[in-house]
């Protein structure tokens, strides 16, 4: 922290590898964090304004806007899946996924209101499994074919909140993801999701969210859930589904 509204983090750490590969691990992961924020109390707490809010009565209320800034580089070590063989025993395939996050973020409230918006852009070098290996009729083996596939993702949210009391606090939120495989193939899905948060008793807390969502296509991997979506879109045209309705408690001791 300086100065009481700029705050920065910096990490160096080990890269991943997914269930099955054994490799070594590469020390290729490397993140940087930058935020700054302007009016109401300060990031810390202390320095000009410390904790003191602006209106005792309303102790979550004040104006101002904080603005932050993030990129991550990382590497990912897959299994491709091409050692696959029907009837066989598997053997992983270690694959190399190198990927950079860069993205922004901005919160700004003004009293009770709250806006969270923020975008996010994503690349990965090789993130699809290619095809299995089989077994020919001879006994041979045909070797699979790994997919070298890039993939990039732009991602946009926003977030606008209510406080109406301090225990009631409705909201909605909506994701844009738009998605490429080289030049091949594009998708997109939009997320909606309305809620509120409830203390029904001071140790109680219940959020009940829905969840509305329509996509157009879908990523090679066949799936949106690493996208937070359940949608299953059509491959042509655009789908739109009322997903669910999800309530879930917490309980404090």
């Amino acid at each position: 922290m300086i100065l009481h509204r700029f705050a920065w983090a910096a990490g160096w750490l080990a890269s991943s590898t997914g269930a099955g590969v054994s490799t070594t691990l590469n020390a290729e992961d490397a993140y940087l964090h930058v935020g700054i924020k302007s009016g109401g109390v300060a990031l810390d707490g202390e320095g000009k304004y410390g904790s003191n809010v602006p209106d005792p009565t309303k102790p979550w209320a004040e104006k101002a806007i904080t603005l932050d800034a993030y990129g991550y580089h990382g590497m990912n070590v897959l299994d491709n899946g091409t050692g696959t063989v029907a009837g066989g025993s598997p053997a992983a395939v270690p694959q190399n996924d190198s990927f950079d996050i860069v993205g922004a973020t901005i919160r700004a409230q003004y009293d009770s209101i709250v806006l969270d918006a923020g975008g996010q852009y994503e690349w990965h070098s090789h993130p699809y499994q290619g095809s299995a290996a089989t077994s020919a009729p001879s006994g041979a083996v045909i070797p699979g074919v790994p997919d070298y596939t890039s993939a990039r993702a732009l991602v946009g949210w926003g977030e606008l909140d209510y406080v109406v009391w301090p225990w009631f606090v409705p909201g909605v939120r909506a994701e844009y993801t738009i998605g490429s495989a080289e030049v091949t193939s594009q998708f997109d899905m939009l997320h909606v999701i309305p809620g509120v948060a409830m203390l029904v008793r001071p140790n109680i807390r219940v959020i009940v969210t829905g969840d509305f969502e329509a996509a157009s296509g879908a990523p090679p991997a066949g799936s949106w859930a690493p996208a937070g979506g359940e949608i299953v879109s059509p491959t042509t045209g655009t789908k739109f589904e009322a997903e669910t309705v999800t309530a879930t408690a917490a309980v404090a001791f």
